[in-house]
């Protein structure tokens, strides 16, 4: 993986989009998450929401793979070729552009973030289950009733007034971009392009092992933690992109995933 060019591990990230979208389609393996009742259609691990991976790694994925990018740059030989630090400071601007990428489409976009615009816009609405059992011996209907927005927030805000409810408020309805493909395609690809050199590092100093001193041994090594560790965390990334294609969003709303994909890698490519 190391030796593929930029645009090839590119290429290989949509392979995988693809993939996992034609199995979901093919075995219907897929859930709607954005409709009212969306329930896992296979009983595999990865297709629960509430699995490990999803939780600890993938929920976190921006942090993570901060981390994983500092760690690499701040464990890399220090020398004064023009070429490691042009390398330095181009990781750094790419962390810049990435994470300003992430923060747009995710998190805040003067109010809500982009992704959630396009929720909104395509009629996405804040609603509670009230259930209803009018009938004899069957079971609760669930009726979805409209809210205030403001509900479907995580924090108590001043302006909703109904947080008594006994199940929280929830989004359904609209077009939900797959915020999992498009973060997780974003952090393979920043990974990937930071560690390409570092493969080569470890190469040359493989070289001339015996000529460095305990020092450079020693940062030489944690180097070499750095560089395995990120390596294990991007191949985690393809994985989980694998699975959401698989149990997750509808195809539609991958496609979408897989473009906004694109925007943000072209941005971070932009910085060379």
């Amino acid at each position: 993986m190391p030796g593929l060019s930029n645009s090839a591990f590119v290429g290989l990230l949509t392979a995988v989009v693809l993939l996992g979208t034609s199995y979901s389609v093919y075995y219907d393996t897929f859930q709607d998450t954005s409709a009212a009742i969306s329930t896992a259609k296979s009983g595999t691990y990865f297709a629960a929401r509430k699995n490990i991976f999803n939780r600890v790694f993938v929920k976190k994925a921006w942090g993570w793979t901060s981390v994983s990018i500092l760690a690499l740059v701040l464990t890399a030989p220090h020398d004064e070729r023009t070429t490691n630090q042009r390398w330095r400071l181009v990781s750094g601007l790419r962390w810049i552009a990435a994470t300003s990428s992430w923060f747009l489409f995710t998190s805040w976009f003067f109010g809500h973030s982009l992704l959630h615009r396009v929720w909104l816009m395509t009629g996405a609405q804040c609603v509670i289950e009230d259930t209803n059992g009018d009938v004899e011996g069957t079971p609760a209907t669930p009726l979805l009733v409209p809210v205030n927005h403001l509900e479907c927030y995580p924090q108590q805000l001043p302006a909703s007034g109904s947080f008594t409810q006994s199940k929280p408020a929830k989004w359904v309805g609209g077009h939900d971009v797959s915020g999992h493909t498009f973060l997780l395609m974003l952090s393979a690809f920043i990974i990937y392009v930071t560690l390409k050199p570092c493969f080569a590092n470890l190469s040359s100093e493989e070289s001339g092992k015996d000529e460095k001193s305990a020092q450079q041994k020693k940062a030489s090594m944690a180097h070499r933690v750095a560089v395995y560790s990120s390596t294990a965390l991007l191949a985690l990334w393809v994985w989980m992109l694998l699975v959401t294609c698989v149990y997750f969003h509808t195809p539609f709303e991958k496609f979408t995933g897989l473009i906004t994909g694109y925007i943000s890698m072209i941005t971070v490519s932009l910085i060379n």
